[in-house]
C-alpha cells in the first residue's frame, strides 16, 4: 500500500470514474467503515492515524497526505452509499421521489400530499420530516406545496432536495 501512497495523489482520485478500481481504496474503505462502526467520529486525520496503525504503516508527510486523500473519498462513498440505501429503504415503503408532475396530479385529483423531506437548521443539525402539504399550479405552469390552510405562500417544489411523496 505504501507504494501507491508515494504515487498516487489527490487530483487522480478526483478524476477517477470508479474509486474501487483504485488499488487499495477497497481496503481504506473498508476500514473507514469499521472506524465509523465502532462509534467514533470519523475525522479525516483520525481515521487516516487509525488505518496507519492497523495496518502498520510507516508514511511519511506526503504519503500521510495521500491516505487522507483516500480517506475524504472513502467518506464520499460512504455518503453516496447512505444515500442511496435511503432511496431504496424509501421506494420500498411505497413512497415516490417529488417532482413537479406528481404535485400537478395530485392538484388536478385535488388531493394532498404527505411529504417526507430532510431538514436542516442552522446549527447544521440533520433530520427527516413528514408532513401535509396542499399542492398549488399557477398560471405559469409551476407547482408548490402549500400548509393546509395557507392562503397565499408556497413552498416551490423544487427547492426540496432528497424528498418523497404519497399522494393522500
Amino acid at each position: 500500500m505504501k507504494e501507491i501512497l508515494s504515487k498516487i495523489d489527490h487530483g487522480e482520485l478526483f478524476k477517477a470514474a470508479d474509486l474501487f478500481a483504485i488499488p487499495h481504496f477497497k481496503t481504506v474503505y473498508d476500514l473507514y467503515r469499521e472506524y465509523q462502526a465502532a462509534g467514533n467520529y470519523p475525522y479525516i486525520s483520525a481515521v487516516a492515524d487509525y488505518i496507519e496503525k492497523k495496518l502498520v504503516l510507516d508514511l511519511d508527510e506526503t504519503e500521510k497526505k495521500n491516505l487522507e486523500s483516500f480517506v475524504f473519498y472513502a467518506a464520499r462513498q460512504t455518503e453516496e452509499d447512505h444515500k442511496t440505501e435511503y432511496v431504496k429503504i424509501m421506494l420500498s415503503a411505497g413512497w415516490l421521489v417529488l417532482t413537479t408532475d406528481l404535485v400537478k396530479q395530485a392538484y388536478d385529483q385535488r388531493r394532498k400530499i404527505k411529504l417526507a423531506y430532510e431538514t436542516c437548521s442552522i446549527l447544521g443539525v440533520v433530520g427527516n420530516t413528514e408532513k401535509i402539504f396542499r399542492p398549488f399550479v399557477t398560471l405559469d405552469d409551476e407547482a408548490y406545496l402549500m400548509k393546509p390552510k395557507a392562503k397565499k405562500r408556497g413552498y416551490p417544489v423544487t427547492g426540496f432536495q432528497n424528498a418523497f411523496c404519497k399522494i393522500v
